[in-house]
């Protein structure tokens, strides 16, 4: 073999690599979306899809690790609407699978925005966002 054969062997090698290198860094520099699918959505989250809090009061979500989902809805002025202790939540991709008991028919919510402070669900074409909060805030109003 001759020695240009093997120069030209080894430099077509680097830039082989430099290519793999460049473009590994392009699509990870060029993903600007969140990963959803690996977001962990266990919590407690506030509502907060309105800018005026006067008419519709709060609401605050939980879905615990143990598939339990608690929802509070106080009133404006504060006080407890209603508590729904009897959920159950479960998450297959993007979908969260919330049954209610009683309901025959499940409630299917997709996740469209899901970070450590946010996230976003969207049911029957509407949107809700929520801001994630301590679980202590769900939980004063549980002891009732």
């Amino acid at each position: 073999m001759d020695f240009n054969y093997f120069t030209m062997k080894k430099h077509l090698y680097q830039l082989l690599v430099a290519l793999i290198a460049l473009s590994s860094l392009f699509l990870v520099s060029c993903n600007d979306e969140e990963d959803i699918s690996s977001g962990d959505i266990v919590g407690t989250w506030e509502w907060d899809s309105f800018d005026s809090e006067d008419y519709w009061g709060k609401q605050y979500v939980q879905f615990n690790a143990d598939g339990e989902y608690i929802e509070v809805n106080l009133n404006a002025d504060g006080t407890i609407d209603y508590i729904d202790r009897g959920g159950q939540w479960e998450r297959n991709g993007n979908a969260v699978i919330i049954s209610d008991e009683g309901e025959e028919i499940p409630t299917t919510a997709v996740i469209t925005k899901l970070s450590n402070e946010d996230l976003t669900l969207t049911v029957l074409g509407i949107s809700m966002s929520y801001k994630r909060v301590d679980d202590s805030v769900i939980e004063k109003y549980l002891n009732y």
